[in-house]
């Protein structure tokens, strides 16, 4: 169970990092942010910050009192791992439509 854990904390963290640049490459082509919390922020220092420094360490946080927090960190992992999952297929699909370029 322990490694599955680790395992969704590695992969979202991995999943935040490629939605940070999947993310800019699609704004430079046109797109605009769909989700309205990180909307405001785009294209500001927050962004980089938010993305890169406070969801990285919401994830340490969590992995370091995940025994006290149990069931529902669980859940709550595999939920955004799905929902990371299916960001990064949107971000293939579009890339493979030719939507977005590659480069």
């Amino acid at each position: 169970m322990e490694n599955r854990v680790k395992m969704l904390f590695l992969a979202i963290g991995l999943c935040n990092v490629f939605d940070y640049f999947f993310t800019l490459h699609v704004l430079q082509h046109g797109f605009i942010e769909g989700n309205p919390v990180m909307a405001p922020v785009i294209g500001t220092g927050w962004f980089f910050a938010i993305k890169v420094v406070l969801i990285p360490a919401a994830l340490a946080a969590i992995w370091m009192v995940r025994s006290r927090i149990g069931g529902i960190a669980r859940l709550s992992l595999w939920i955004c791992a799905g929902a990371y999952g299916g960001l990064m297929a949107y971000f293939v699909a579009l890339m493979g439509a030719g939507m977005v370029p590659l480069s």
